[in-house]
């Protein structure tokens, strides 16, 4: 034995690359995928009905295994990815609705429940729908109860408030609802 001095284990590099292909990859034995077949043949047909009855007829999930299983505690929700972290509220909000199949309204119409002024004169209004809405730029325009109002999705992310009988406006902010 050679104290001081180790002798390389040398590993079998090119054999386990090729053992790991022969196991990942199918034979010349092994049929494609059917279902992804199928799918391919249906997404070319031009006649909606017709492509609609090609999906029908495509092997589906056996249904028992499908069911919910009453065992258990339910599934956890999603939890938002780690991607998300750090994005501008705007561009977050955007894909978390996305993924969830939501659509954020461009605009809202309602009426204005309860005017209150704040420091400075700007206005805080509630409107029918609960929403409270804080005037964030000093224009003057009359707000009063009863008016019909838009708020609407403005450049930015912010968010511009009009009457509905003069169509002029001011930019508003939400107030968040748990400062009640």
């Amino acid at each position: 034995m050679h104290e001081g001095r180790r002798t390389p284990v040398r590993r079998p590099f090119f054999p386990a690359v090729i053992l790991g292909l022969a196991v990942a990859l199918p034979g010349p034995g092994h049929a494609a995928d059917p279902a992804a077949t199928g799918m391919a043949h249906c997404r070319t047909l031009a006649d909606p009905a017709a492509r609609l009855r090609c999906y029908d007829a495509l092997p589906g999930p056996d249904p028992a295994s499908a069911a919910p299983k009453a065992d258990g505690p339910p599934p956890a929700g999603p939890s938002p990815p780690a991607d998300l972290f750090g994005l501008d509220p705007v561009a977050r909000s955007q894909i978390l609705e996305a993924s969830a199949g939501l659509a954020t309204p461009s605009f809202i119409d309602a009426r204005v429940e309860q005017v209150r002024t704040h420091a400075g004169g700007r206005l805080e209004l509630v409107l029918d729908n609960g929403q409270r809405w804080l005037q964030s730029e000093s224009v003057s325009l009359r707000v009063k109860a009863g008016d019909r109002v838009r708020i609407r999705t403005a450049a930015l992310g912010s968010h511009l408030l009009q009457k509905d009988a003069t169509g002029r406006g001011f930019r508003v902010r939400r107030l968040d609802p748990a400062a009640d």
